[in-house]
């Protein structure tokens, strides 16, 4: 939009540059937009407006203005950085099928994971789907949020660790923290579950 191009969060992201990397170049798209607030109308696109309507420019390029954005937020970094819909798909909605559909993408379950005891190891640039009612879910109705994953690691302790990057996060772009039951996937602190891990087939 015109008002997003003349606020500085285009400004930002017109300063990465694209190494064709497609895990790093999402990462540092979503890094360019971090403190961007959503507005409350579609004439409050240039995130500099503390508002509550769920309008931003993330939601405007997918249609969805004045609806809950973080997996439009998501969808715009991965088609900022050239990503293929082959690859994976934009959606709207914390949806596994959504995201994966009619493209090469995978989603898997916390147990499928190696924090889990399974063998896919998660990478940045993958997308984490919560449960905020901390019950699995195959629906977007109940499916609560979507995050960027940046970096994970296991704790001394056994728990692992999650960095995200996310959208609609207290209505603005945040970088987050949480911590996770390595058994389960179950945030630590307060009710919620990695419900899925979406996984593109970045590098081929």
């Amino acid at each position: 939009s015109d008002i997003y191009a003349n606020s500085e969060y285009y400004t930002a992201l017109r300063n990465v540059k694209l190494t064709g990397n497609y895990r790093d170049d999402i990462i540092n798209i979503a890094l360019s937009q971090v403190g961007y607030k959503e507005g409350n109308n579609e004439n409050e696109l240039a995130g500099d407006v503390s508002g509550s309507g769920n309008y931003t420019e993330y939601g405007r390029s997918l249609s969805t203005l004045g609806s809950a954005w973080c997996s439009e937020f998501a969808s715009w970094c991965i088609r900022n950085a050239n990503v293929p819909a082959s690859i994976i798909v934009s959606s709207n909605a914390a949806n596994a099928d959504a995201f994966t559909g009619n493209s090469s993408a995978d989603f898997y379950t916390w147990d499928a994971t190696t924090f889990g005891g399974g063998k896919y190891l998660p990478q940045k640039g993958d997308l984490i789907l919560w449960s905020w009612d901390g019950e699995m879910h195959e629906t977007d109705e109940n499916v609560s949020h979507t995050s960027i994953l940046w970096e994970i690691s296991t704790l001394e302790n056994g728990d692992v660790l999650i960095k995200t990057i996310d959208g609609n996060s207290n209505n603005q772009v945040r970088v987050r923290e949480y911590t996770v039951s390595s058994t389960s996937g179950q945030l630590v602190s307060k009710t919620g579950l990695v419900c899925y891990i979406i996984a593109p087939h970045y590098d081929g």
